[in-house]
């Protein structure tokens, strides 16, 4: 069942066109017929007026957006879905672009693609006024989607500030009592079938969206970025101290020390700074990272130092003996 909503002009349309036709035969009678009785005006199609089918319509890709002057196209897409349990005949979808205030000397380049068709351009001068650009009839079988894909462009003279996109149109109407689609023309001429409801069914897409002209992008707050610069300080000064003489006794200095400091800094933008700094005194390093075997290689040279003296002194007090 086909949800709807009532349409009045239909019917009062209908209803000017019958006073029209009914004066004009009145007037062609002359005063010799004045007395004779109206001939009665024959019903027209949807005469009761009707009820409209609102298809459901969307537009993605451009509703709050930004087109920047002269850069490249802002694409989107339009898709309108047949769920009204019918097929229908000759939507035809217009664009209607204006600014949201008064608004001088705008020009946009819109290219449009239905499916499985080409791409089309259209230049679209505005003014203080709106302007419309109609993509042709378009053809929906029941339960069918409709996509619609579009390209905004802008001149780099184009005005800046808001701009309205509206998606309206209709199709032909559908006669409830034939269950066939009437053109206007076919209302107008056609004769309404004896008997029956008189109503029809029309068939309509609407969207309406806004965006932005602007000079250049609105761009993000900067994101802090952290420098890491370890540094790495190692000292290893071994002492080896030997006595000679009888009953000497050989005294060795305290284990080579070795001292690391590693400093971190972190920048989070042009006026903030952290620092970081962590020492350790041990005869092992700090954790900076750093895998160089510079401590170690020192360690081992202090304790080689060390065995050396050691074996000369030894080999001194030999000779001596």
């Amino acid at each position: 069942m086909r949800t709807s909503r009532v349409l009045a002009a239909p019917a009062a349309a209908v209803m000017s066109l019958g006073l029209g036709l009914g004066l004009g035969l009145s007037l062609g009678l002359g005063a010799g017929a004045a007395s004779a009785a109206s001939p009665t005006i024959p019903d027209r199609p949807c005469h009761n007026g009707g009820t409209g089918f609102d298809l459901p319509t969307s537009w993605t890709g451009l509703d709050h957006s930004q087109v920047v002057r002269g850069a490249a196209p802002v694409e989107s897409t339009v898709t309108i879905r047949n769920n009204s349990g019918h097929s229908v005949r000759n939507l035809d979808p217009l664009i209607i672009v204006g600014p949201e205030s008064p608004i001088m000397g705008t020009t946009f380049t819109l290219e449009t693609k239905v499916s499985g068709g080409d791409w089309k351009v259209a230049e679209l001068s505005v003014l203080h006024l709106a302007t419309r650009f109609s993509i042709g009839p378009q053809q929906l079988a029941e339960d069918e989607t409709l996509t619609i894909q579009l390209r905004l462009t802008t001149h780099t003279d184009a005005s800046v500030g808001n701009f309205k996109f509206d998606w309206t149109g209709g199709a032909d109407w559908l006669d409830d009592d034939t269950d066939r689609f009437l053109t206007v023309a076919e209302i107008a001429e056609g004769t309404a079938v004896p008997g029956g409801k008189g109503t029809c069914t029309s068939f309509g897409t609407q969207v309406h969206i806004g965006f932005d002209v602007v000079d250049a992008p609105s761009s993000p707050s900067p994101t802090a970025t952290p420098t890491v610069t370890p540094t790495a300080t190692a000292s290893a000064t071994p002492t080896a101290t030997a006595t000679a003489g009888p009953g000497a006794a050989a005294s060795t200095a305290p284990a080579p020390t070795v001292t690391a400091t590693a400093t971190v800094t972190v920048t989070a933008g042009p006026a903030a700074s952290a620092t970081t700094q962590a020492a350790h005194t041990g005869p092992e390093l700090a954790d900076t990272g750093d895998d160089t075997a510079l401590p170690l290689a020192l360690t081992g040279a202090g304790a080689i130092a060390l065995g050396s003296a050691l074996v000369a002194l030894r080999r001194r007090r030999g000779s001596h003996s």
